[in-house]
Formats: C-alpha cells, structure tokens, sequence
C-alpha cells in the first residue's frame, strides 16, 4: 500500500467514524427520549413494555455501530503511525491537518501561514514523498 493510499484511507474512515458516531449518538438520544430512562437503565433492563423494547433495540443498533468504528480506526492508526515516523514538522503538520483532522486545502494552507495555495501542494507533495520513503524504509529492515 503507498503512502497515498494509506492516508486516503484514514481520510475516508476519519469521515465514516464521524458519520456513524453522529447516528450512534441519535439513536441512544431516541431510545432515551421514546421511553424516558437513561442509557444506563436501558441496558440494564428487563424487556417490560414495546417502547421498552424498541428502546433497547435502538441501543443495540447503536453498539453494533460502535464496532463498526473500531474497524475504521485501524485505517486511522496506520496513518498515525506513519506520520509519527516522518521526521519534519511541516510534513507531520499537513498530512494530519488534512487526513486525520478532514481540513480542505485552503484552511490547511491558512492553518500553516501559507498565502500561495501551491505551496500548500508543494509540502503535501514532498510529505508523501518522505512518507513514502519510511514505508520503503520500514520494508527494507524486514
């Protein structure tokens, strides 16, 4: 996998994570509005009554959405580490700005104090270029 790829990924699941985080936080918010109890007390309940029940499916769906994010995270992590293993700062600094933290190329531009767009590109350019390098690297020690 190239570097690129490696950082698309993360890019992606970084965007999915917060997508199924938003639809995991609304369906606990229903099951706790639909039958009046707290998420702790939905859990721990009995099945009585159908908006009891409907409750705890809403909390189930929830979780299985949890463990979707954690599949995501794996595509995060590799990103992170391998952005940890390039040495300068500006390089760290423009692949998590727009890989990890999902920031468009002119606020990661404006972020770093770069007026021209292409020097943003130019640094992005070079970052893969290293990032590439430590995969290589990485490789080569095996």
């Amino acid at each position: 996998m190239t570097a690129k790829e490696i950082f698309q990924a993360a890019y992606t699941a970084q965007r999915e994570i917060r997508n199924l985080e938003s639809r995991r936080d609304h369906y606990i918010e229903m099951a706790m509005s639909a039958s009046g109890m707290s998420e702790t007390h939905i859990r721990n309940t009995e099945v009585r009554s159908r908006t009891e029940s409907a409750a705890i499916g809403l909390v189930d769906v929830a979780d299985k959405l949890q463990e979707q994010m954690t599949v995501y995270l794996g595509a995060v992590k590799a990103a992170e580490e391998l952005i940890a293993k390039i040495e300068k700062p500006r390089f760290r600094e423009v692949l998590t700005l727009h890989y990890l933290e999902g920031r468009g190329w002119a606020e990661v531009g404006a972020r770093m104090g770069y007026r021209d767009p292409g020097s943003v590109f130019r640094v992005h350019r070079w970052a893969l270029k290293i990032a590439e390098k430590c995969i290589v690297n990485a490789t080569n020690k095996v």
